[in-house]
């Protein structure tokens, strides 16, 4: 568990992890991991679901097994259970990383396989499970902006409740933008902390080919434009009404010394 994120992992040994069974096995696996994300009641607009298919105890270079099965693995990658185009199995098994000349990892948007004759995986699990956190988080605060960027057209469009009610709520909620944008500076810190933290530059190497597979910088990006628009609206309408209230604050003290006038020159009649 993350913040206010559940995490729910489960994992199979399987002798002939290619075979059919393993697709349905994974299957089953979650939807018993979606009855206990239910028990949390998660929103079930926003979850990601990721496969790592993990080998070990084997001998020699994993590329010759991507040539005898790569057509096959790029299938699971994709959670086909039928053979994918040449051109498709290619671009899925493109995007992988090597340390050694025994371990390979391969990494796509749905799942990653990871050969490594040592059984040395937890590292590569923690980067996967870290990006996908990342990338559920960037969807939920991009939904979120976009709530908010609707709201900020009704609230301006529509004047209701006087100025300086007004000015107080939009004012709040240009707070509530700022607090947003400085949480996810923070969450970014604090994600290269933890990247750190796992290892070395082949981490970093790896997160970096995770996130590019992600598009974890195209959210980033969107999520600081739609933040920039919303502070920029914001600032203006808090002008816009602090302008508007001076404006009726004026209006009220010539209306007061109106009538403070018209009542001297009522007692100046009176007493004549």
């Amino acid at each position: 568990m993350s913040d206010d994120h559940e995490v729910v992992e489960a994992s199979l040994e399987m002798s002939d992890l290619l075979s059919n069974a393993t697709l349905e096995l994974k299957r089953k696996a979650i939807g018993e991991c979606r009855k206990i994300l239910e028990e949390f009641n998660c929103n079930r607009k926003f979850d990601e679901e990721y496969s790592m298919y993990c080998i070990s105890c084997y001998s020699g270079d994993p590329e010759v097994y991507l040539s005898l099965y790569g057509d096959r693995i790029a299938a699971f990658l994709k959670n086909e259970n039928f053979p994918l185009d040449e051109e498709e199995v290619k671009a899925t098994l493109s995007s992988y990383l090597k340390y050694t000349k025994d371990d390979i990892t391969i990494v796509d948007w749905d799942g990653a396989f990871i050969f490594d004759p040592k059984e040395d995986f937890q590292s590569n699990i923690e980067l996967l499970e870290i990006a996908n956190l990342q990338l559920l988080k960037s969807r939920i605060l991009d939904d979120d902006l976009d709530d908010r960027l609707k709201k900020t057209l009704n609230l301006i469009k529509t004047p209701k409740g006087l100025p300086i009610i007004r000015s107080r709520e939009v004012r709040k909620v240009l707070k509530e933008v700022c607090e947003i944008r400085t949480q996810s500076i923070l969450e970014s810190e604090a994600v290269e902390h933890n990247i750190k933290l796992i290892g070395d530059w082949y981490s970093a190497r790896l997160y970096a080919l995770i996130s590019k597979k992600f598009h974890l910088d195209s959210w980033k990006a969107d999520i600081k434009e739609k933040l920039d628009t919303l502070e920029d609206v914001y600032t203006m309408a808090a002008e816009n009404f602090s302008v508007s209230f001076g404006t009726t604050l004026e209006l009220v003290m010539l209306a007061g010394w109106f009538l403070l006038l018209l009542l001297y020159v009522a007692e100046f009649f009176l007493l004549r």
